[in-house]
């Protein structure tokens, strides 16, 4: 199925949803990655707080794509989505800043 690409503000993109499963509600783009960096340990690793949360945690436990848990396993395609998405952003940095554009980079 081929779809036409949208323009999204960045609280759309983050609202988007794209898991779902049976008994268990649809998730976030934004409830995704809080989840990786803040429970799994992306950032720091810490306990559920709420249902969204533990749903999440059950997602990650139980449904996997080979070796990888399907909820980071789905940030693959969303980190391309914003690196294509940030690309003109990065080619005016680096138009701007010419060969001190490196220093951007960490």
């Amino acid at each position: 199925m081929e779809t036409t690409p949208s323009e999204l503000t960045r609280d759309q993109f983050l609202a988007v949803k794209p898991i779902f499963y049976d008994n268990v509600k649809s998730v976030t783009i934004k409830e995704l990655i809080d989840h990786a960096a803040h429970i799994l340990g992306g950032v720091h690793a810490g306990k559920a707080k709420n249902d969204s949360d533990r749903e999440l945690n059950f997602v990650h436990d139980q449904f996997r794509i080979g070796n990888h848990a399907i909820s980071l396993h789905i940030l693959f395609p969303i980190s391309k989505i914003v690196l294509a998405a940030t690309e003109p952003l990065r080619q005016a940095i680096t138009t701007q800043y010419g060969d001190n554009a490196h220093l951007l980079d960490s």
